[in-house]
Formats: structure tokens, C-alpha cells, sequence
């Protein structure tokens, strides 16, 4: 006796065995259930066992689907739906006992809705999934679904089109629908803490958002897109793998804060300039050797974090970022392998970089600087600088001007002279003298220790710079 044949709508007949395999399909008359035959079309199809219905194939008029303890014995029809009817009475189910609800109508007009992972982990585990019949909640303005185990969302998610604040923090999802950009409401978005590799290319439909935080995903590239975002003010997206931008970047021109540290970008692209607005920049431990001539268009950068890279040279328009007050460019050079030997870093500063007038903290430790520009001395409000282990054996003759400074390491450097004219305390006592001692106790309440030369030590004192001596 031949199994009985599944076929699809169009009369294709479904290539998958029908056979009995297990000892109780065998004392089934040699025909095995719909639920085994529902398993191995859905294997075969590529689709969820709550997809696949079977209805009896001299039956075609009858809707209901046959019992999974049927028993095949003729050919069946089957029918493929759109999405899990099984799992979406699952997720529906979850959803409600996690709102204490007995309905989505319970749910529906309301505008805020919390469901965090923790909060209902006395149920036994926090959602898997969400039901299509989550559009049903039309009026929601904010919704909170960190730290749930959520893996995708389904179509009917976009329908929420009253959303303003969207956390999805610390799920498990691996892509968004392609239609998320439905949700044109939303002003504040976080999905840190998920698996996504890419953003659906409607992403640039989200014309009122204005906080995005995207850290901790597997990101490897922004769509297009993304660059009309025109009212984006925050952007988080550091522990990403982030190659490159792309350069339409550059038109997100109410961008104030961006964050793109920990990732494996090589430069930045030269629309990157036109980013007029921004004031915050942190860009630390990427993998960049140059920054864009554009860079210094830049007027409202007031903080620069970029230490990290591999960065060998700053473009001559780095002076005219005129807001700049702290900057971070330490740790610079790269290191091969096992080699203690870098083969990048800063070497020289452009001339330039005296223009940064309001620049308070500088840090440029762990460079190969060899020189500083004359110009240097022009940072009149510089308070704090850190030039330790660098390759200087001299600073600029300027130095003598920077009134404002009151903390300084030089400690690592190879420096054999100093200014002609550094204004400063210098104490000329055997290193024994108590005298000494005295002013070491004294100055060490005020300023920090900097070791550079093998007979002098560097202080700087919060009244100015103090050079002790020993004889």
C-alpha cells in the first residue's frame, strides 16, 4: 500500500516521506498522525510546524483543519499560513499573564505599557515572542521591553504608530522588520544589548527621532538612509563592527552627541565636517591613521575622545576647532603582535593646533611625539596636559606662556633641556638638604610628581610651574 501524497494549493506535490518510521506509526495500520506529518512538511519547507495545516484532500470544502491524532491514510492538502497560529496564541498568552490581563482588549488605550525582563521573572522566564495582535495596542506612546528574550517582532509591531519611546535593551534580536520605519513617532529608541547586524534600509522614515542608542550589537555597516535622520541629536553606537559610515553621515545635522567607540572604523568619511552641530565625539579605540581635512569644520566641538588608534598625523584644520576645550588623544600608536615597538603615532602636531584658545585638558600620553609646534604656548586656558611617554627631548620656547596650567606629566620623555625663561621656583639644594625635603612635602600638596630627567624633578605647582633641582 503506497503512503499518502501532500500537496500544496497549486497541486505540487510536496517531496517529503510519509512512511511510518517509529514502532507506534507501525501499529497505526502503517499510516502515521497529521502532527508527524505536519513536523516533516515543515522540516521539508522551511517553515514553523504552527505554519502548516493539513486538510484531507476529498475534502477541499471543509475548513478545519484535520486533529494531529488523525490518522493519514489518503493524500492531504496542505496549507501554509502566513505566520505561527500556534505561537501567536503562545505569545498572546505570554503577553497577557506578563500585563496581568485577560484580553488584548484590557490592553488596548493604554499609552504606557512596561514589561522588563526581571520584573516578570516570577512567571518562569521573561518573552520569547510578541503577538501580530500587539497592533491592537494603537494608543501606546511608551513601551518598555528591556531585558526579555524577544529574537524578532512581528509585522504587526509597526502598526504602533503612536510610539514615542521604544526600549527593546537587552533582548536576543538579530534583525528589525523591514517596515519599522512605520513607527515615524518615535523620538527616543534604545536596542543596545541585541544581535543586529543590519538596519532596514525605512530606518530613514524615523524623521522625529531624536535619541538613538545602539550599543553592544554586531552592526557592520548603517544604510544610506540613515542620514535623514534629520532630527538625531544622540547616537550611541560604541561595541559595534562598524567598518566604515557612509556618507550620507554627514547631513544628521542636529547631531550633538555620538558615540562610535569599539569599533573596527579605518577613517571617517569627508562629509564628516558637516556635522556643524556636534559637541561631543567619542571615537576611542577604532582602528583610524587619519582624520578628514573637513574635520575642522567641526565649531562646535567642545570634546574629542580618540585615543586608540593609530593615528600618524592631524590635519592642518585641526586648529580651527575653536570650542574645542578637552582632548584625548593618548594610547595612539599601534602595536603588532607581540612586538613592544609601536609603527604609528603622532609624531608632530600641525601648526595650527595653538588656535585651540579654549582648550582646558589635553592628553597625549603614549605617542611618539618628537616636537611640539611654537605655537603651542597660545593655549592660554590649558590646565591640565599630559605629554608623558613621548620621544621629546625639548619643549617649544613658548611654554613659558601657558599661565593657566597647574597639572603636567612629562614623565617617559628623553628631555635634556628646558625653556631659557620658565617662569618657576628653582630650588638649589643637595638632594640630602632637609631644606628639600621640606619643599618636596610642601609642593606635593598641591601638584602632581612628573619624572623626566634623570637629575631634575618636574612639578607644577597650582600657582605655576616649580622646577626642583638637585645638585
Amino acid at each position: 500500500m503506497s503512503s499518502p501524497i501532500a500537496r500544496l494549493i497549486s497541486g505540487d506535490a510536496v517531496e517529503v516521506d510519509l512512511t511510518p518510521r517509529s514502532f507506534i506509526h507501525r501499529h497505526l495500520a502503517g499510516h502515521v498522525t497529521a502532527s508527524e506529518a505536519r513536523h516533516r512538511i515543515a522540516k521539508k519547507l522551511g517553515k514553523s510546524v504552527g505554519q502548516i495545516r493539513l486538510v484531507s484532500a476529498d475534502e477541499r470544502s471543509q475548513t478545519l483543519p484535520l486533529s494531529d491524532d488523525a490518522v493519514l491514510r489518503k493524500d492531504v492538502q496542505v496549507v501554509v499560513l502566513s505566520f505561527d497560529n500556534e505561537a501567536e496564541e503562545a505569545a498572546e498568552v505570554a503577553l497577557l499573564r506578563a500585563t496581568d490581563s485577560t484580553s488584548m482588549a484590557d490592553l488596548a488605550g493604554n499609552s504606557y505599557l512596561s514589561i522588563r525582563g526581571r520584573e516578570v521573572s516570577w512567571f518562569g522566564q521573561s518573552l520569547t515572542s510578541l503577538p501580530e495582535s500587539i497592533a491592537q495596542l494603537s494608543t501606546l506612546r511608551k513601551l518598555l521591553l528591556e531585558n526579555n528574550n524577544l529574537s524578532g517582532l512581528p509585522d504587526g509591531f509597526c502598526q504602533l504608530v503612536a510610539l514615542q519611546h521604544l526600549n527593546l535593551g537587552n533582548n536576543a534580536l538579530s534583525s528589525l522588520p523591514e517596515k519599522f520605519g512605520q513607527l515615524t513617532a518615535l523620538q527616543h529608541l534604545q536596542l543596545r544589548g541585541n544581535r543586529l547586524k543590519t538596519l532596514p534600509v525605512s530606518f530613514g522614515q524615523l524623521q522625529d527621532l531624536q535619541i538613538m542608542m545602539m550599543a553592544e550589537n554586531e552592526l557592520t555597516a548603517l544604510p544610506d538612509s540613515i542620514g535623514q535622520l534629520n532630527s538625531l541629536q544622540i547616537f550611541h553606537l560604541p561595541h559595534n563592527k562598524l567598518n566604515e559610515l557612509p556618507e550620507s553621515f554627514g547631513q544628521l545635522s542636529a547631531l550633538r552627541v555620538l558615540n562610535i567607540n569599539s569599533n573596527y572604523l579605518t577613517t571617517l568619511p569627508e562629509s564628516f565636517g558637516n556635522l556643524t552641530a556636534l559637541e561631543t565625539l567619542w571615537a576611542s579605540l577604532n582602528q583610524m591613521s587619519s582624520l578628514p581635512e573637513s574635520f575642522g569644520r567641526l565649531g562646535a566641538l567642545s570634546e574629542l575622545m580618540m585615543h586608540g588608534h593609530t593615528l600618524e598625523a592631524l590635519p592642518e584644520s585641526f586648529g580651527h576647532l575653536a570650542a574645542l576645550e578637552d582632548l584625548s588623544l593618548h594610547n595612539n600608536p599601534h602595536v603588532v603582535g607581540d612586538s613592544d615597538m609601536p609603527t604609528a603615532g603622532l609624531r608632530t602636531l600641525p601648526a595650527s593646533f595653538g588656535l585651540l584658545a579654549n582648550l582646558h585638558s589635553l592628553h597625549l600620553s603614549n605617542n611618539r611625539l618628537i616636537s611640539l609646534p611654537e605655537s603651542f604656548g597660545q593655549l592660554s586656558s590649558l590646565q591640565t596636559l599630559s605629554l608623558d611617554y613621548n620621544m621629546l627631548t625639548a619643549l617649544p620656547d613658548s611654554f613659558n606662556q601657558l599661565y593657566s596650567l597647574h597639572t603636567l606629566h612629562l614623565e617617559g620623555n628623553p628631555l635634556k633641556k628646558m625653556p631659557d625663561d620658565v617662569r618657576g621656583i628653582i630650588v638649589s639644594q643637595p638632594a640630602s638638604s632637609p631644606h628639600l625635603s621640606q619643599m618636596k612635602q610642601w609642593i606635593s600638596r598641591f601638584c602632581y610628581f612628573v619624572h623626566g630627567w634623570s637629575h631634575q624633578i618636574w612639578c607644577c605647582h597650582r600657582f605655576g610651574p616649580i622646577v626642583v633641582r638637585r645638585e
